[in-house]
């Protein structure tokens, strides 16, 4: 089996080739780590109509796939809002990362493209990007945990001394806002001072409203203005750019072209909600 995609007339074709022959569950899920790909890199949904392979005796398969997005007019694609470009140079490396993010880090690629490919619900999306930026954190920093290797040691002899229940648990995992921020601090200044996304206020407002949605009981009345305002809605897009800029960076985008690509999120996703710099407070949007 094999399949080519060229973007461009000039551009670098990507192929996928099986010479000894697979099943087509096997080829299937190469299909879907390339149209997972490309969802990420146009940050809009993707579709694939039709798949055709012989099988054994030489005979034409024509295998349809069920369309699930809103049909759409036709429209112009203006290729600089593409935070990928699967045309250039490094597009193998961005090919061979993608891979491997959707083999090592299932479902976190697959939770990503699947928010880009049909959104849901605004609280269940914005709290798998809170997830989705967790685990990565875990991936992708090397974060110590909050006590010395002498004293998690000491601390699991003393629960042991204690005859504590089998479950209990003795963790020494960063805290959920030393994670956020490790993974924050592999973006430039650079991209920051071009997404125009306020970092502190995200980040308080990001971490108290994951814990909203996680535990509906802790909410109150004060919280509803936030969560049913223009607040969530702005937060869920703000968490996407920068899960999407992490993401990017991490498939080989950096300098210039990470820079690039923030200034175009800004303009797409960023400035519906907010001209100058977008930030957070207890309400909503505030200004700086």
């Amino acid at each position: 089996m094999s399949l080519l995609y060229a973007p461009r007339a000039d551009g670098l074709p990507i192929e996928l080739r099986c010479e000894r022959g697979a099943s087509i569950e096997q080829f299937e899920t190469q299909l879907d780590a390339l149209q997972r790909l490309i969802t990420v890199a146009a940050q809009q949904p993707s579709t694939r109509n039709l798949l055709t392979v012989w099988n054994g005796a030489g005979t034409e398969i024509e295998v349809y796939r069920g369309v699930t997005v809103t049909p759409r007019p036709a429209k112009s694609v203006d290729y600089r809002d593409f935070p990928l470009r699967l045309s250039r140079a490094n597009t193998q490396t961005i090919v061979d990362r993608w891979w491997a993010m959707m083999d090592d880090l299932r479902p976190i690629p697959q939770i990503m493209t699947a928010l880009k490919y049909q959104p849901g619900y605004l609280d269940s999306d914005f709290f798998l990007l809170a997830t989705v930026l967790d685990r990565l954190s875990d991936a992708w920093t090397n974060l110590p945990g909050l006590l010395s290797a002498e004293q998690y040691n000491g601390m699991k002899e003393a629960a042991s001394r204690l005859e504590v229940p089998e479950q209990f648990n003795v963790d020494n995992r960063p805290v959920f806002h030393a994670r956020v921020v490790a993974i924050l601090e592999t973006l430039s200044d650079e991209v920051w001072e071009k997404v125009r996304i306020d970092r502190d206020s995200w980040l308080a407002s990001m971490k108290r409203h994951r814990n909203l949605v996680a535990h509906s009981s802790e909410q109150r009345l004060a919280h509803r203005e936030f969560m049913i305002g223009p607040g969530l809605r702005a937060l869920r897009a703000a968490t996407d750019v920068i899960v999407t800029l992490v993401v990017a960076q991490h498939l080989g985008i950096d300098g210039d072209a990470l820079v690039f690509a923030a200034d175009r999120l800004n303009v797409k996703r960023i400035k519906v909600h907010d001209q100058y710099i977008l930030t957070f407070n207890n309400n909503g949007i505030g200004r700086l």
